[in-house]
């Protein structure tokens, strides 16, 4: 009994002890039996083990892991076994799965600070100078780990460590493990805090989701390195803020491989130019120079910005929209500035017969969804007559927003299952020139054999008025510039930038002095004074800068290539609040910017450089040039929304669409009194206000091809009146108008204003014109590519001699009346639609009450008095298919462009001299 009762408590000793070890270490026997093994459930635990490190266990206290995790490579081995062995069942369980980030240490103890400040300029610079000496992303990576302190105090922290293994595990890339030192390096720990989160927030297994949200963060990171390559990348783009910031931006130094000698002191002085507005000869010599050089040139837009202030947004998703979507007189902004690339191209083929074909190229961003956007207005539009061999689009990078103060990049949803992002915005127009060259632009354009391009804003509706852009562009190219910029008048005070002569003295002696650009957040910095031109005056003493420029090719690619003109003109704007939602979901406010750059300072890097002082020359000899038009006609922009109005103070219409479209109408009751026509003053005698309210004392509104020079359109249209109220609208470049009154509404569109790239049947083509189709888009009815449009086919053409035209025209009351976009209701009209080479001729008639005359295809419409007060109106066939008339262009003496109406006498004539 004795014995019996001494072997079951030896057996229950025995049990208690088998049991109790067990329970101490039931997960370290599963952990090494499947590390050794390779067996996993986990793909990511599968992917992210390191067995040399996991098998041979340190024999380091736990105490000293967990005060220094860092300290051993094999840290996180070691903290997965304590984690188990304290663990309650559910969280053994997501041990013996070996969740990369669940199985480490608990994160009160372990959680890393992020600094409160990036590393200085300083220490950035001097990693800089290493990393762009060193090849390939591995042995840049070398380099961060060996040189660079934030980051190898990153990796002292549990997140980083974790960090670490992943890159050892080779599951992230070469590339990316280089691009997130980088980040490292530049003192964004809680950027990388923040990836290391993700796969604590996912299912084991589910590693496509980590990549899915990490992949917006790692795509924004490769833009950034290949962007800001030619000053180190990442790292380079966080030095140069820090620079800014620490001790400000005293001179542009975008690429520290550069050694030519810097520039010790710097006197700005008003620049000259030749004024269009004063001298109309030169201006309208500049101008035929421009046409003539139209087979050299290409169209350069920058349609990259975002547009945070104009706050335009898509009426039925919500979706917050690009400036290019603005609707603008009835079509897009983009919309707008083809037509002028197409009617100054009308003009060449006009004048000369042929047709230049300027290529266009877009520079489009992610902002907004800008770049797919853009795409699809031009699919959309037929590529708007050009041809779609004829346009490239390329996009430009996106770039972190940093914090004032601290530069740590700031995040804009921290929300759980948000994409892991900094808060990012496009890097500035500057950004047009290296990608130029980076990305196969500028060798298209030579293919093409073009030598030059012409740049403007896409919020810029009106510079291409009259004879501004062809002026600038005979003038750059004909003169042999490699620079030129379009100015005008600026108010004291207004959020603008100047044009200044540069002098800007060397350390090695030399003198560079060139026409260059200052923004107005960088006036007091380099001492420059917003005085008026004159005493008394709100007029400033410098003018404006409005991004309307001469580029030439070669000179910018020198500038680029060399590293002086590869980001021109770096800024940093922390003035501005943005909107970030943190992880409660509740949105803040802070001030934040980023690194931009300004196309307009590429001129700086082609300044001319002399041995001194005394051998400058006059201002016309050198490589840059400067030109000054009108105000409202180089630049009104439609750039912001307005405030509501009820306030004095908010009356300012300044960058306002609303703004944009009464420079428009001033430009317009310019145009038609030197037309001889009568209008009313645009403005109504309530002023702004009323303007707001009830919108212009009249409207009027053409296709650029009308045009574009004014020289021109003067021929076109003569003589008449558009009383108080009325509006006008021309969608045709054929028009004779002698004597023309209107009261009321008068709408006149032609299918093909300047000419047509297909045909379709006259049946479906009038029934779907009379629906109301009226954009060039609504008839092609292709899914392929639509080749160029082939300039005076199909035609329309309208004269209208001795008429009058009366009706009850728009409701000036109506509240929805949105005169901008076109969006206006109207009581009664006078609408004229033409077909395919359709024409439309009245002749001393009066045309009462609402009206529409639609000419099929290929027929001519005649209307005519009927005797009674009344018309008679009679529709023929054109005799094979050919206009009756045309205007013939014929260029005189000192550029001026003289216009003739050829008429067919007979049929056989018109056969044998008319398209």
């Amino acid at each position: 009994m004795l014995l019996a009762m001494m072997f079951l408590a030896l057996f229950s000793l025995h049990i208690r002890l088998l049991h109790r070890n067990h329970s101490r270490y039931r997960n370290l026997p599963t952990i090494d039996r499947n590390l050794r093994s390779g067996r996993f459930l986990s793909k990511v635990a599968r992917i992210y083990q390191s067995p040399k490190r996991i098998r041979v266990y340190s024999s380091a206290p736990l105490q000293d892991v967990k005060e220094n995790p860092g300290s051993h490579r094999c840290c996180d081995s070691i903290m997965r076994v304590s984690d188990a062995r304290a663990s309650s069942t559910k969280m053994r369980a997501a041990s013996l799965r070996l969740h990369p980030t669940r199985a480490c240490a608990s994160k009160k103890t372990y959680s890393s600070r992020p600094p409160a400040r990036s590393p200085n300029a300083r220490e950035l610079r001097s990693l800089c100078e290493l990393v762009v000496k060193a090849e390939g992303a591995g042995a840049r990576k070398k380099v961060l780990e060996e040189h660079s302190t934030s980051l190898q105090e990153y990796f002292q922290t549990w997140r980083g460590c974790r960090m670490m293994e992943w890159m050892d595990s080779r599951r992230i890339g070469e590339e990316e493990s280089y691009l997130l030192c980088s980040v490292a390096a530049a003192g964004q720990h809680h950027v990388l805090d923040m990836l290391v989160d993700v796969v604590d927030t996912v299912t084991a297994n589910d590693w496509d989701e980590v990549e899915r949200r990490w992949e917006p963060c790692l795509h924004l990171l490769r833009g950034v390195e290949t962007f800001y390559d030619c000053f180190g990348g990442i790292v380079g783009y966080q030095w140069k803020v820090m620079q800014i910031l620490d001790e400000g931006n005293e001179e542009p130094t975008p690429s520290i491989l550069n050694t030519s000698s810097r520039p010790v002191s710097s006197e700005y002085t008003v620049p000259e130019g030749l004024d269009l507005e004063c001298d109309v000869e030169a201006a309208r010599e500049a101008a035929v120079d421009g046409i003539r050089s139209l087979h050299a040139m290409a169209e350069l837009y920058p349609l990259g910005g975002a547009g945070d202030r104009l706050g335009l947004r898509d009426e039925v998703s919500g979706e917050p929209l690009p400036v290019a979507c603005l609707p603008y007189l009835g079509r897009s902004l983009l919309a707008c500035l083809m037509r002028d690339v197409q009617a100054r191209d009308y003009l060449h083929y006009c004048l000369f017969g042929t047709s230049a074909r300027p290529p266009v190229a877009v520079m489009t961003s992610e902002a907004k969804g800008n770049d797919t956007r853009v795409k699809a207005m031009f699919e959309a539009n037929a590529w708007f007559g050009l041809g779609e061999e004829n346009v490239m689009i390329f996009k430009q990078p996106m770039v972190p927003m940093v914090e004032n103060g601290t530069g740590l990049w700031i995040h804009e949803d921290l929300q759980k299952g948000a994409a892991v992002m900094p808060m990012v915005r496009p890097g500035g127009h500057g950004a047009i020139w290296k990608l130029l060259f980076d990305q196969g632009v500028a060798h298209w354009l030579r293919l093409k054999g073009r030598k030059a391009v012409i740049t403007r804003q896409i919020s810029n509706p009106l510079a291409g008025v009259d004879t501004t852009l062809l002026a600038l562009a005979g003038h750059g190219y004909f003169g042999g510039k490699a620079f030129g910029f379009m100015s005008c008048e600026r108010t004291i005070g207004s959020a603008e930038g100047v044009n200044v002569l540069a002098t800007r003295r060397m350390e090695d002696g030399k003198v560079k002095t060139g026409i260059s650009n200052i923004e107005y957040t960088e006036f007091s910095r380099l001492g420059i004074t917003d005085a008026p031109r004159h005493p008394g005056t709100s007029v400033s003493l410098y003018p404006c800068n409005t991004n309307v420029l001469y580029v030439d090719l070669e000179a910018a690619k020198s500038a680029v290539r060399s590293g002086d003109g590869a980001l021109p003109g770096m800024i940093l704007n922390l003035k501005k609040k943005v909107a970030i939602i943190g992880r409660d979901g509740r949105e803040r406010h802070v001030q934040a910017g980023r690194l931009e750059c300004t196309m307009q300072n590429l001129a700086d890097s082609l300044a001319n450089v002399y041995v001194s002082e005394d051998s400058i020359p006059e201002q016309s000899n050198l490589d840059s040039f400067l030109m000054f038009n009108a105000r409202r006609r180089v630049t009104s922009s439609a750039k912001k929304r307005r405030k509501p109005a009820g306030e004095a103070k908010n009356m300012d219409l300044h960058q306002t669409p609303e703004g944009s479209f009464l420079d428009l109408q001033r430009n317009a009751a310019e145009l038609l009194q030197s037309c001889d026509i009568s209008v009313p003053d645009v403005l109504p005698q309530g002023g702004l206000a009323e303007y707001l309210r009830r919108g212009p004392e009249f409207s009027f509104v053409y296709h650029p091809a009308l045009g574009p020079m004014w020289d021109v359109l003067r021929q076109k249209v003569h003589g008449g009146s558009l009383a108080t109220g009325s509006e006008v609208e021309l969608e045709v470049a054929e028009l004779q108008w002698e004597h023309v009154n209107v009261n009321g509404s008068l709408l006149i569109e032609a299918r093909y204003p300047v000419g047509s790239s297909q045909k379709e049947s006259s049946l479906e083509g009038v029934a779907r014109f009379a629906a109301g189709y009226f954009s060039f888009s609504s008839f092609s009815g292709e899914e392929e590519p639509v080749p160029p449009i082939e300039y005076g086919r199909d035609v329309g053409r309208v004269r209208l001699q001795n008429v009058v035209v009366q009706n009850r025209g728009v409701d000036r009351e109506d509240p929805g009346n949105i005169y901008w976009q076109r969006k206006v209701s109207r009581r009664e009209a006078c609408r004229i639609l033409l077909g395919a080479g359709a024409e439309f001729t009245a002749k001393d008639v009066c045309i009462r009450g609402d009206q529409e005359f639609l000419v099929p295809d290929y027929c001519r419409m005649v209307v005519a008095p009927d005797g009674d007060g009344g018309v008679t109106v009679d529709v023929q066939k054109l005799p094979g298919k050919k206009a009756t008339w045309k205007w013939s262009y014929f260029l005189k003496e000192r550029g001026f462009i003289k216009l003739e109406m050829v008429e067919s006498r007979s049929q056989a004539h018109f056969i044998d001299n008319f398209l």
